[in-house]
């Protein structure tokens, strides 16, 4: 078989694939955006595909907006933690984050803020830190 009858048998073949995805993508785009409206059913039925190349994945539907909004902290705040995180490092030297927001009460999902003063504290020089990363550990500057 030679280069030109090749490919004018596969150019057919790789138009109706083609074809079968973009209908495929607009029906699960149309699917997801009519679910995102609210409606529980969609005016479209995807119909399966005609071979095992063209398998759609599972629609998934547009995540759903948070149900708490980033609140912006004040600076007394933020004054607030620093200093508290001060204090517990005025008593026991050398914890790592997870100890001092242990000590706070604090739990693994809040971690973020203590990680934000710590970086507040360290660049104003109050705190140093010893190790990296997972190996940190914070005490008071003398």
């Amino acid at each position: 078989m030679n280069t030109t009858t090749f490919k004018d048998q596969l150019n057919p073949l790789l138009d109706d694939v083609a074809q079968q995805i973009i209908e495929l993508v607009r029906e699960s785009v149309l699917a997801t955006v009519t679910a995102g409206l609210g409606s529980t059913s969609p005016s479209v039925v995807v119909s399966a595909p005609t071979s095992a190349a063209a398998k759609p994945k599972p629609v998934v539907s547009a995540p759903e907006a948070s149900k708490s909004k980033r609140i912006r902290r004040s600076k007394a705040d933020l004054a607030k933690d620093d200093d508290n995180i001060l204090a517990i490092l005025k008593k026991e030297q050398g914890l790592k984050i997870s100890g001092i927001c242990e000590r706070l009460g604090i739990d693994a999902e809040e971690k973020a803020k203590i990680g934000h003063s710590l970086g507040r504290l360290l660049e104003q020089g109050r705190v140093k830190k010893d190790g990296d990363r997972n190996t940190a550990k914070y005490s008071t500057a003398a």
